[in-house]
């Protein structure tokens, strides 16, 4: 976030530019609630859920490894985020097993 910030006082890059990307993520989490919301209401679209909380919650405790690899500077709240990621993976990986069993 530090690089971030030096590129707005820099001029590289416009607040309204950053707040944009900001909202393009608000919106994607959007999506991807809405998308459970309906999967969860018909049985048939449980499996396939399940398998989108284990892909994107993997894939951003994945994001997060990478940036603690490249930009080695952590605080507590980067820690809480990759728990709860890695933990909706794992709890994704665990339903898919159950359904699996049944």
């Amino acid at each position: 976030m530090k690089q971030v910030y030096a590129a707005l006082a820099a001029g590289v890059l416009s607040v309204i530019g950053v707040l944009n990307v900001f909202n393009g993520f608000g919106g994607a989490y959007l999506g991807f609630a809405v998308w459970l919301i309906l999967a969860v209401r018909r049985e048939k679209l449980i499996e396939a859920a399940a398998l989108s909380v284990v892909a994107v919650m993997s894939g951003l405790a994945a994001g997060r490894i990478v940036s603690l690899a490249s930009g080695g500077e952590t605080g507590p709240r980067f820690w809480v985020s990759a728990g709860v990621e890695l933990g909706f993976a794992v709890w994704g990986l665990f339903l898919l097993r159950t359904s699996a069993d049944r």
